[in-house]
């Protein structure tokens, strides 16, 4: 199997992350040199909640079948994101802190996101 990602941020890298833990052939198109590089930081360092719940929710060939873990509820529209966090309303580590402001900037793979309570242990992430 091959797939094609366009770009190598926090998203691309989550899905080109689990696509190559398949076995697939991944070519990430990024006009970014260190794409690859952020791709394996994204692998391994997976701090944001949105970010986890996105590798957690597209299966590992090696776990056979096994229902997907599904990130709750729907996207806001871009026009009407809610206040604070944009993804609170979604997300299981959600506090009242998050419904107000999206939280402290955190040192994310390739940048920096938002985050109250970002991701601080591999025992966190999803399975």
């Amino acid at each position: 199997m091959k797939a094609a990602i366009i770009g190598g941020g926090v998203i691309g890298g989550g899905w080109a992350a689990r696509f190559l833990l398949n076995g697939w052939d991944v070519r990430v198109f990024d006009p970014d040199p260190q794409a690859e590089r952020k791709v394996g930081e994204v692998l391994t360092n997976a701090r944001h909640p949105y970010t986890a719940g996105l590798m957690a929710s597209t299966p590992l060939a090696s776990q056979g079948q096994r229902r997907l873990r599904q990130i709750p509820g729907s996207m806001p529209r871009l026009g009407a994101l809610p206040s604070g966090c944009p993804f609170h309303p979604r997300c299981d580590r959600a506090q009242d802190a998050c419904r107000v402001d999206p939280g402290p900037s955190i040192e994310a793979c390739d940048g920096r996101a938002a985050c109250w309570f970002p991701i601080t242990d591999r025992q966190e992430v999803p399975a």
